[in-house]
Parts: C-alpha cells; sequence; structure tokens
C-alpha cells in the first residue's frame, strides 16, 4: 500500500493512496483466510476451538498494537474490530454449512 518506493514506479503504481480495487482486493484475500482458518477451526470437534481462536486473536492484536504507542481506545477499538471480522467469519461459516444464517456468534 504506502511506500515511499512508488515515486519510482510508472502509471497507477505511483500514487501514494491505494485504489478502491486495491482496497477491496485485499480486503476479499484477507476475509478468504479468516473463512478458511474459521473452516478448519470448526472442523475440529473441540466446542472451546472458536473461544481459543478468539482469544488468541485478541492478545495478537494486542500485542501488534503496544509497540506502536496507539492511543489505549485505538488499541481497544482494534482488538474489538478483529473480534467482529472473526465473527463474521464465523456467521458464514455456520451460513454456508447450514444454508441459513443464525443469529450473532457468541462465546
Amino acid at each position: 500500500m504506502l511506500s515511499t518506493k512508488r515515486d519510482r514506479k510508472q502509471g497507477g503504481e505511483r500514487f501514494p493512496i491505494p485504489t478502491e480495487g486495491e482496497i477491496e482486493g485485499k480486503l476479499i484475500v484477507l476475509e478468504s483466510i479468516a473463512i478458511v482458518c474459521v473452516e478448519d477451526t470448526v472442523a475440529h470437534s473441540n466446542p472451546d476451538a472458536i473461544s481459543k481462536l478468539r482469544e488468541n486473536i485478541e492478545r495478537v492484536v494486542r500485542e501488534r498494537c503496544h509497540p506502536l504507542k496507539l492511543a489505549p481506545d485505538d488499541e481497544v477499538a482494534a482488538q474489538q474490530y478483529a473480534l467482529e471480522f472473526v465473527d463474521a467469519g464465523v456467521e458464514e461459516v455456520y451460513r454456508r454449512r447450514s444454508g441459513r444464517k443464525p443469529g450473532r456468534f457468541e462465546t
């Protein structure tokens, strides 16, 4: 995305602001990875697997935010966003498995 090396590139690649297509493409990749990871997690019959996944993601986000010295509110917002992202992946996996959309995933 943002890079000082873009100045030497040709055409649209040199612009520092990513295009809507670049952003959408990256989101599709992230969503696809999340769904596959959740599918693999759900495939194991361990009932605590999703809870463990959520805990691990929250921990990793906290660990990655801490060195950046983000404001506490921003760190909490990043954790909440990550968990919402995972929950959306869980809902999508269950929707695909059952053919219907369940209510909000609760841990």
